[in-house]
Formats: structure tokens, sequence, C-alpha cells
């Protein structure tokens, strides 16, 4: 129940500063402190690994045509000439002026795809 809350609009809120995130977590924390008692039997991952993945998995759908018309195009895959080890999965890194601009999830999605294992980014279906 509580999870859905910490997670709504997780790829709008993936590049809250971390003072906010530490306060999500310490939340987390919390909650699963009343949950579990005195005892910690059930554990979670924290919040901002969570919104990574999901972030990254909205990427994947962007690339393989699985994700609204609106955003088919909105990830570029790079194409070279070249046969370097990671031209079949890398992405065009979009130019970034501003500090505004690294907090979108068109860039954060594209920093986490590319940290994503090579045979993870090669893969057509889940």
């Amino acid at each position: 129940m509580i999870l859905p809350i910490f997670l709504y609009c997780s790829n709008l809120t993936i590049s809250i500063p971390d003072s906010q995130n530490s306060n999500i977590e310490k939340l987390q924390h919390h909650a699963l402190k009343i949950i579990n008692g005195r005892h910690g039997r059930i554990t979670y991952p924290a919040i901002k690994a969570i919104k990574d993945k999901r972030c990254a998995i909205e990427v994947f759908k962007c690339l393989n045509r699985l994700a609204p018309n609106l955003f088919e195009n909105y990830f570029c895959k790079q194409h070279h000439t070249k046969g370097t080890r990671g031209n079949i999965a890398s992405l065009v890194v979009p130019p970034i002026r501003t500090e505004a601009a690294r907090k979108t999830f068109y860039y954060r999605g594209t920093q986490i795809y590319k940290q994503l294992p090579k045979t993870l980014k090669q893969k057509q279906q889940f």
C-alpha cells in the first residue's frame, strides 16, 4: 500500500536532490519498521534503486516501440560504421547546457541506460 505512494510519477521525480531522496528513504525505513515491529523480517530495495530500474524499463520501452507513439523517437541509438564494442547498444547522449536539463528524464534515462550491462541492452524482449 505504501510503495506506490513513494513511487508515484517516478520518472518525474528521478532527479530530486539527495536530501529529499534521503527523506524518502527515512520514511520508507520508518514504514517498514511499523510493518515489521521490532524484528526486521521484511526488507525492500532503496527507493532510488527502484526509480532507476523503472527509468531503465521506460527507456527500453521507448527504444523498442513499446511506449506510446509520443515517445517512439524520444531516445536515439548511436549508429556508426566503426566496429566498436558498444556500437549496437549505445544511446546518443543529448547535449546539455544547464543543470536543470541534467535533471530531466531524457538525460537521466540516457545515463542510467548507459550503465546497464551490454547483455541487457541487446535484449529485444523481457
